[in-house]
């Protein structure tokens, strides 16, 4: 089944929707859920979670993709599902230190005005990810969307943890340069 006829079944209530994505996307999202959480179980509840998300959200929004609509809802699932689990044990993780590797860039806020700044800081670093040669891409999205520790990311690059951290750091001081070029910060 094609996503538009997928999506219509979002829109017209139909429940056979949430049983067609799981198919469909299952698979793509608990692969993302699993790259944060490292966990089977959470994974399931993760692409569950998604599932209802969508369900809930779909009317009113329409997403353009249904498959990076799921994976978006299902990585904030899992992030939130893995802040609770680091919560419990009040440790660091992976999560901690990626988050602590973009806010050196970033900030979070939360007032309108500041949200709206987000929405163009977010299609600037799209923008950004996007003119970056194809391995450097891997490597951002790999470490920043799917929070794959150095190690792993040396590993998969056949690279040292040195050389993935050293790249990592260029990259983030390449982006803060063009965000201070945009006036982003």
């Amino acid at each position: 089944m094609e996503e538009r006829e997928i999506l219509a079944l979002f829109w017209e209530r139909d429940e056979k929707a949430i049983e067609v994505s799981l198919a469909k996307y299952g698979g793509f999202c608990r692969r993302i859920a699993g790259k944060i959480l490292h966990d089977h179980r959470d994974e399931d509840e993760c692409v569950n979670d998604a599932l209802l998300a969508a369900w809930t959200t779909i009317p009113p929004n329409r997403p353009e993709h249904l498959k990076s609509y799921l994976g978006t809802l299902t990585r904030k699932n899992a992030i939130s599902r893995l802040r609770g689990r680091m919560a419990q044990k009040r440790g660091g993780g992976e999560l901690t230190l990626v988050l602590d590797e973009l806010a050196q860039i970033t900030s979070a806020s939360s007032s309108t005005e500041e949200m709206v700044d987000r929405h163009f800081l977010t299609e600037a670093i799209n923008r950004f990810v996007q003119n970056l040669p194809e391995g450097d891409q891997n490597l951002f999205m790999a470490r920043y969307w799917y929070m794959t520790p150095v190690k792993e990311l040396a590993r998969q690059f056949d690279r040292s943890p040195n050389w993935a951290a050293a790249r990592l750091f260029r990259i983030r001081k390449n982006l803060k340069k063009e965000l201070q070029k945009e006036n982003l910060l």
